[in-house]
């Protein structure tokens, strides 16, 4: 013997456990012929609309890209009554398109842009990336948030040369 025998089988059928007095019972199912709730929206319609913003909000920051729209007609339009797309565009993004810079170059950016804003606290890297111009447009905040972008994104901080002010120009070397 391998000293696992089988268990006999009762000769009984098996019955639920009584429960206890204080478990309360749950609800059965109702037992109708009701079919299951469909969609109000036809997931084909649903992903031509999606298919839509994200063309419409590629088409923006192409133009901005190219300089034939400035950053003002691109918020003016996403609060118009068609530019819920346009609300969805990242801050990131949007730097990306007006500036054509590298990932640390958006990030200094969108961190003087806080840090002008006096937003507090400051939001971590993750929550950075997730901000979008409906965020900058909020009409809660009074403009604060957007007079601050304009004032980050209209005035170039860099330096006027290397190891200003304490060296002179090349201009002014003789």
């Amino acid at each position: 013997m391998s000293g696992f025998e089988a268990l006999p089988l009762p000769d009984e059928d098996l019955q639920p456990l009584p429960l206890p007095d204080d478990v309360v019972e749950p609800l059965p199912l109702p037992e109708n012929d009701f079919p299951l709730p469909t969609p109000s929206v036809d997931p084909a319609a649903a992903s031509r609309a999606a298919m839509a913003a994200n063309a419409l909000r590629g088409r923006w920051l192409e133009e901005l890209r190219s300089g034939a729209v400035k950053v003002g007609d691109l918020l003016t339009a996403a609060q118009g009554p068609d530019g819920a797309p346009l609300r969805r565009i990242r801050l990131t993004k949007l730097l990306a398109a007006v500036y054509g810079t590298g990932h640390a170059a958006q990030e200094e950016r969108l961190e003087r842009f806080l840090r002008v804003a006096a937003i507090s606290p400051m939001p971590s890297p993750d929550e950075r990336s997730r901000l979008d111009v409906a965020w900058l447009t909020d009409p809660r905040t009074g403009g604060t948030r957007l007079w601050s972008f304009a004032d980050t994104i209209s005035h170039d901080r860099s330096p006027a040369w290397a190891g200003f002010p304490f060296t002179p120009s090349e201009e002014g070397a003789s």
